[in-house]
């Protein structure tokens, strides 16, 4: 902690895509992203890629520009919004009956 105190401990942070590399993840298009930041499940059909992992697995959704949009969990048969990094401040994308938009936060 000493050596961080004196030098910018920004130096040390790791990307999101690096430090949840442990964590399998999965690229969702714009229609998923949209549902995902408004809350909404996403079929278990949808992520192929995922479709083998247990419930209770979770996994990181990012967008087509590899910004964390949210960690999924799955439920039954079903990838739910376990922690979303959206807000409404920018890049608006409306869907009903959510107007929620996202941008990238950048911590959990």
């Amino acid at each position: 902690l000493d050596r961080l105190a004196e030098g910018d401990w920004r130096e040390h942070l790791l990307p999101l895509k690096q430090a949840l590399a442990h964590m399998p993840d999965v690229t969702l298009n714009d229609d998923q992203v949209r549902r995902v930041v408004c809350g909404q499940a996403l079929d278990i059909a949808e992520l192929d890629a995922v479709a083998d992992k247990p419930q209770g697995a979770e996994i990181c959704a990012y967008d087509g520009v590899d910004r964390l949009i949210a960690v999924l969990r799955r439920d039954r048969n079903y990838w739910r919004p376990h922690k979303v990094l959206a807000d409404s401040i920018s890049e608006p994308r409306s869907c009903y009956p959510c107007t929620a938009s996202y941008h990238h936060i950048g911590t959990l």
